[in-house]
């Protein structure tokens, strides 16, 4: 049986160096993403954009040099090395930036990046704030900066269409998924489909949320999510809203059952924005984005930041 073909942005292998004893024992504690992967999530977290890589299986314990130790194990032993180059789009625009360094955060291992200016300036400021990173090949020649927007103002990169976005909702808009929200919501509590477990009716909740950008026609996302237990039970409702149009829209996004969304981006650079958004699952979690694909779905592009129970 042959193996895959690799990503062309694939690292080349490299030698690995040997480690201390302490070294080693947290590199068989670090769980990578897989060498072909291209699409991360990167986020603010600790003020800076960081880019989520695996799982980290090791309590640090906050001993600097356990954490010293963790940092070089990761440098020997990522499949992606330190100098990998990404580019990152966020609700600010585009730009490119290098892998820096390692760092451990709730579980995860993630990378801090060299040359994210907006990013990290809005990091310090900005919560939440979401961006994919995409891997580039090797000897991708490095592009200068886009000019930033000021924190808090909506632009977008205009790789594909030329246009930038314009995110921000006026009054009666915002006011008007708001109200659509509501709307949902009270259906999916009046509806036949419920719970049929006693202990499950009892802990019924929901989740609103919305999200203004550039989804094509549409101008604006809702969700909304009934949920019981521990998201043992879920029933979701996801629209696109235009100045004058409501329509159904489906998320798949394989072991999450729930979602709240947090804002737009232009994910993949192709005009159309996408959705940064939180994720549940029973006894889990994450931070997702969702490529909208054929105008009405809502596809994972990439996820990270996971947690456990």
């Amino acid at each position: 049986m042959s193996a895959p073909p690799a990503s062309a942005s694939a690292p080349r292998p490299r030698a690995a160096r040997p480690l201390s004893a302490l070294e080693d024992t947290i590199a068989q504690r670090l769980v990578f993403a897989p060498v072909v992967q291209d699409w991360f999530t990167a986020a603010a977290r600790m003020k800076r954009l960081h880019v989520d890589l695996g799982r980290l299986d090791i309590d640090l314990k906050k001993d600097p040099a356990r954490v010293a130790a963790f940092q070089r194990a990761a440098a020997a032993r990522s499949p992606f090395p330190l100098g990998t180059r990404f580019r990152i789009r966020g609700p600010w625009g585009a730009e490119q930036a290098t892998l820096s360094a390692f760092d451990a955060y709730n579980g995860r291992i993630v990378a801090t990046l060299e040359g994210a200016v907006p990013g990290d300036s809005l990091a310090r400021v900005t919560d939440p704030l979401v961006a994919a990173a995409q891997r580039l090949p090797d000897g991708t020649p490095i592009a200068a900066a886009p000019g930033a927007a000021a924190p808090g103002a909506d632009a977008s990169d205009a790789d594909a269409s030329g246009v930038r976005c314009e995110r921000s909702a006026d009054p009666a808009f915002s006011a008007r998924l708001t109200q659509l929200a509501q709307l949902v919501e009270d259906s999916l509590r009046t509806a036949e489909d419920q719970p049929i477990y006693p202990r499950l009716k009892a802990a019924l909740k929901a989740r609103r949320s919305v999200a203004a950008g550039c989804f094509g026609d549409a101008r604006g996302v809702v969700i909304v999510t009934l949920y019981a237990g521990d998201y043992e039970w879920v029933r979701e409702r996801v629209l696109l809203v235009g100045a004058t149009s409501v329509k159904r829209a489906t998320v798949r996004d394989l072991r999450f059952r729930a979602h709240e969304a947090l804002h737009a981006l232009d994910a993949d650079g192709d005009g159309i924005d996408d959705l940064a958004a939180r994720a549940w699952t029973p006894r889990g979690g994450g931070t997702v984005i969702l490529k909208l694909s054929d105008g009405t779905r809502f596809e994972r592009l990439a996820s990270g930041f996971a947690w456990e129970r």
